[in-house]
């Protein structure tokens, strides 16, 4: 067969509506992320993974490696960016397909709404990792329909899903918030009976369970093959003991940090707190108006199943603090919360049976609030960028400085260590509350903290890149003996003149007090 027929042949089972809704989604994608695309805005641990093998099997991202490989293992703007934008399209086509959704309007808004949310922008902000990231999202969508629509689809989906969770593991939170969804709408507008209601969550629930636990095996298996133990980042170490198991607490956590995502009074009133509040009043008003239009109220069991659903949301938009109550969830862990925004649009297809008047304020009020949320969500996206470049390029000035002062010691030469103490002011920060909390962008500079699970650290690594100084790194009992040698006491911080100084075969910096 010609390669024009196959082209034929593919173009003929590829239906308008996705076409539409992918399209739309790319061009979304480029007015909120073209800056990011098209500039180097490294944050802290971009300057540690310019390459990177990917290899993060310890922090149990088994298959992450895989996902990245695509794109290689170099941080590429472009081609790790655009590779994102295709995959979250490609999300938002099956999103829509799941849902049914035909009408372009609506198409148009559910590839805006997934490709500016605002976790998209922080996970770009990593974007050595981006496309592994929405790989995975891809894999939870189709896991979704492939569950949906195929008789058969329990085991594919089930594979497709643990593969995207060894990518990044919370994007199972993405999967639980469709599903939950899908059931909702399909009970309150699709008048399933009780036996196929249930038919269809032990499907969700089978392939769920088969998917995290086709994924621990496969972890362990992976951790055993590289004779590697699990991280103690973010406790995952203990993520399968199950021995701090809080349920109550756990709840709470889940029902609070829900209700503070969406309504975070904290930093006084914005644009992204007024439009979660017309959110949540149009939904209400839309769930009212569909229970009394398809009257759900005459069947209690409906009803009690779809407020089910609507509570259970929280609950598994953060199922992760079962299994760690300490953990720390940031914007890159919340994709799921981008379907709640999605919400009002597929109300737009449905409640057909209301007077002509109702629909359309029904459709412009769901066009308004979407267009507004989109057009926040890329304001947040560019701010956030320029911020990345100020902390860049400040961050980058400091470099450049230490390099001056380095080559202005006459024993410089001799170093062949470097130790770092203290750290610069607002160095520590790793997000900006606009709100909602961008993760990976800072005010302040991109020169960190050693982390401990890195053999460099940031200073060290930008000495290397950007100035051609390379120092290999230093011991906690080496660090230990600096800090009792007199030449180290008599040192001021940065940028004073005697911050930077030689101490046998080690280049010291002070930038304050504490070790950085």
């Amino acid at each position: 067969m010609q390669p024009e027929q196959i082209l034929i042949g593919v173009r003929s089972k590829i239906k308008k509506e996705w076409v539409i809704c992918f399209s739309a989604a790319i061009i979304f994608g480029l007015l909120a992320h073209f800056y990011k695309l098209t500039n180097f805005l490294p944050n802290w641990d971009s300057l540690l993974n310019l390459y990177t093998d990917q290899n993060k099997i310890d922090l149990g991202r088994c298959f992450l490696a895989m996902a990245c490989s695509v794109s290689s293992y170099y941080d590429l703007p472009w081609m790790n960016g655009l590779i994102s934008l295709i995959y979250i399209a490609v999300a938002a086509v099956c999103v829509s397909e799941l849902f049914h959704i035909r009408k372009t309007i609506p198409l148009i808004l559910i590839g805006g709404l997934m490709e500016t949310f605002p976790t998209v922008t922080s996970t770009l902000a990593y974007n050595y990792t981006a496309d592994g990231y929405f790989l995975a999202l891809v894999c939870m969508c189709v896991a979704v329909i492939l569950v949906v629509r195929f008789r058969k689809g329990v085991l594919p989906a089930a594979i497709l899903m643990a593969f995207g969770i060894g990518i990044y593991q919370t994007y199972l939170t993405f999967a639980m918030v469709l599903m939950i969804i899908y059931l909702i709408d399909q009970l309150l507008f699709y008048k399933i009976g009780w036996k196929q209601f249930w038919n269809t969550t032990l499907r969700f629930l089978s392939c769920g369970i088969l998917g995290v636990v086709g994924y621990y095996l496969s972890l362990n298996v992976l951790l055993r093959v590289s004779n590697m133990t699990l991280s103690k980042y973010q406790g995952i170490e203990n993520a399968f003991s199950f021995q701090s198991i809080d349920i109550l607490r756990a709840i709470w956590r889940e029902v609070y940090h829900f209700f503070i995502y969406f309504f975070d009074f904290s930093h006084g009133i914005n644009l992204f707190l007024i439009l979660n509040i017309l959110l949540v009043l149009l939904l209400i008003f839309f769930f009212l108006l569909a229970f009394r239009l398809e009257k759900t109220v005459q069947e209690p069991w409906r009803l009690a199943f779809i407020l089910i659903c609507v509570a259970v949301l929280p609950i598994a938009s953060y199922v992760f603090y079962f299994v760690n109550p300490a953990l720390d969830y940031h914007n890159l862990m919340v994709m799921c919360f981008c379907l709640i925004y999605i919400l009002p649009v597929i109300f737009y297809e449905r409640m057909s049976g209301l007077s002509d008047m109702i629909i359309a304020v029904k459709q412009w009020s769901i066009i308004a609030l979407s267009v507004l949320t989109i057009f926040n969500f890329t304001l947040l996206a560019n701010i956030s960028y320029q911020k990345m470049q100020i902390a860049y390029e400040k961050s980058f000035g400091v470099i450049v400085r230490l390099a001056d002062r380095i080559e202005q010691l006459s024993d410089a030469d001799q170093c062949k260590k470097i130790a770092i103490f203290g750290f610069l002011p607002g160095s520590e920060s790793i997000s900006v509350n606009f709100p909602p909390d961008m993760t990976g962008i800072t005010d302040s500079y991109i020169i960190r903290k050693q982390d401990p699970m890195m053999h460099e650290n940031v200073t060290q690594a930008m000495l290397k890149d950007y100035c051609g100084l390379s120092y290999q790194d230093t011991t906690k009992e080496e660090i230990h003996e600096i800090e009792q040698r007199e030449e180290f006491h008599q040192m001021d911080c940065w940028p004073k003149q005697n911050s930077i100084a030689v101490i046998d075969d080690t280049l010291v910096i002070k930038f304050g007090d504490e070790i950085k």
